[in-house]
Parts: structure tokens; sequence; C-alpha cells
């Protein structure tokens, strides 16, 4: 099977780097953009009781809007100006259920004035809460919040209308008052994750692809060098350039792709003049290519732990490697890099 040429390489990267930003981007709309959603009908009193219907098999998720009135408040630095935060924890109760009366959903959370500021548990009650004030001072206020709850899957058997019933509780803690102004359910959700997975995964994969199908590009232009005469080793001069190969490799922990841009500078400048510098320098250029697709895979691997692991053992072993082959050159010898894909 024939090798592909190094401009199709580039080709390769490039459009997988730029597709990439196809599913980021429709990611960000699906975020950003106007959800198809049902507005449950206005009540005065904190709970309500509706038949909606909803799409099966799609997700769904709720957003509640409050009006809040409050005594409690706590002084906070914002900009170097006193301002006062309204502290407030309304109970939610949320409970689905379909038209033959299988409960789907019931689940207890809370709208809490802590969200974005220190409570880390509100992160499993919602996905957001933003707040708009009204008037609030160190005697309390009014203000308006907007929770948007984390989504849940509407089953494939769901069929017909579904009743939503929801209850805002009393706050037992700050004695907040609070009326619940609007219940939307946004439904027929998209799941974002997988595009932004994809996304990512193309953007590193385009990244990386892009830089070797560079590499292999540049390997062809100007090169005189055709036979590998170990014998230069003996030349302080090709021994220290040879070094020099490696060691420029360091450069990627200071700067991005510094590991790739290091050896292959130092390797077009002396290659024509001395047949070890470009055997080492094609080696340290090999060696440096071939980390960047094991640290791809340990970053996939990542979402499942060890992938940590494996990327710092990448990192140790990288510069222990990066060590011994500068001292084997100095030596004069022919190092050859351990588990590498010769590219060049």
């Amino acid at each position: 099977m024939r090798a592909p040429r190094p401009a199709h390489v580039l080709v390769i990267g490039l459009v997988l780097l730029f597709g990439s930003c196809v599913p980021l981007g429709q990611a960000v709309l699906h975020e950003t953009g106007t959800q198809e959603a049902v507005t449950l009908e206005h009540h005065a009193g904190g709970a309500r009781s509706d038949d909606v219907g909803l799409v099966p098999g799609r997700d769904a998720r709720f957003v509640v809007e409050l009006a809040i009135e409050t005594t409690s408040v706590q002084e906070v630095d914002r900009d170097g100006a006193t301002a006062w935060q309204a502290r407030y924890r309304f109970p939610i109760d949320l409970e689905v259920t379909a038209a033959d009366g299988k409960r789907l959903l019931a689940r207890q959370s809370h709208v809490d004035w802590r969200d974005g500021t220190g409570d880390l548990s509100a992160i499993t009650r919602y996905s957001s809460l933003e707040e708009s004030r009204l008037d609030i001072g160190p005697d309390g206020g009014r203000l308006e919040v907007r929770a948007v709850f984390r989504p849940f899957e509407v089953p494939e058997s769901a069929a017909g209308p579904l009743r939503i019933e929801l209850g805002v509780g009393e706050d037992s803690r700050y004695g907040a008052q609070a009326r619940l102004q609007s219940v939307r359910i946004e439904h027929a959700l998209d799941d974002a994750t997988n595009r932004v997975v994809g996304g990512i995964f193309m953007l590193v994969a385009g990244w990386i692809v892009s830089v070797i199908g560079l590499v292999l590009v540049l390997s062809r232009v100007g090169s005189t060098v055709t036979e590998v005469d170990l014998a230069t080793a003996g030349d302080a001069e090709a021994r220290n350039k040879a070094v020099l190969c490696h060691l420029s490799a360091l450069l990627g922990y200071i700067v991005p792709f510094g590991n790739i841009i290091g050896p292959l500078v130092v390797w077009l400048l002396y290659r024509d003049r001395h047949a070890y510098v470009d055997e080492q320098g094609r080696e340290a250029l090999n060696f440096q290519l071939t980390l960047l697709i094991y640290m791809l895979l340990a970053s996939l691997l990542v979402l499942v732990l060890i992938g940590i692991a494996m990327l710092g053992f990448l990192v140790i072993f990288q510069a222990v490697m990066i060590v011994v082959a500068a001292v084997r050159c100095n030596d004069g010898q022919a190092w050859r890099y351990p588990v590498t894909i010769r590219f060049v």
C-alpha cells in the first residue's frame, strides 16, 4: 500500500482543523439559540399542575422564574464597592406523570442564592441561575431569578399529554417570600455533548495531523543529503548540532508545539552539512511527532481517568528520553528512540 504524500497529510489535517468549527459551532448555537418550549398557565401561588405534550425520546428541561422579596442580605465587595447580596433558599418539587398514571420524573431541588458563589452542590441542582436586581439594600429588597434546571429524557413510552406538577416551598432558612412568575418546559432538546466531544477531537487531531503533514512537506524541500554517513559522528560540530536537535525539543515545555518547532528548525539548518545531524534530526522529529499521537490518545482516555496517569507518564518519558538522546549523541552514537513511528 502506497504511503500518503506529505501534501495529502497536510490537507487532511487542515480539513479536520477547520471542520471542527462545524460541530463546535452547532453546539454553541444549540446552547444560545431559542428552544422549543411550552409555558404552563400562570398561577398566582407557588404551585401548579398542567397537562402538556412533550416529544418522546428527546430531552426536556424546566425553566422557573421567581419574584422574590427578602429582608436577609449579605454584604459583598463588587469592584471595590460595597453591595448587598439577597439571601434565599426555596425548595422546588417537580413531578412528571404519564397519561397512564406512571410517574416518569420526581425531583426535589431548590433555588439557592449561593449558586455560582461557592456552593458546589448547586451544580447538581440546576445548570444556570440568573438574578435581576430590582431594589436590594441593607434592609433587603426585591429581585427576580431565573433557574434553568438540568435536562431529563422523556421516555419513548410517554404517549399522550404528560401531567406536570411543580411546587415552590417556603424559605425556612432566610424567611424570603417568593411568587412563581412562570414555568417553561423547553423540550425536543438535542444533546450537544456529542458535538462538543467530536469537535474537540477533530480540533486536536487536526492540529496533530497538520503538524505532521507540515514537517513531512518541509522534509522534502531542499535536502541534498542522500546517504547517512555515520563517520561524521566523530566531528565535534556534528555531535553538538545533533545534541541540539534533541535538546531543542524541551522548548515544548514553554511554547506550544515547541517540541516540534525546535528540532525542526535545527534540523533544517544543519541537515545538509552533516549526515549525522540529518539522521538524528529526523529521529528527534519522529519521536516528538509520535508523542503527539500518544498524548492525543491519552487525552481521550482522560474521560475514564486512566488518561491522566498516561499523560503524566508521557511527559516524564519525553523528558528522560530527550536527555538520554542528548548524552548518546554527545558520545557520537547512532541513537534510536524506542516505540517511535518513523514519519520522516
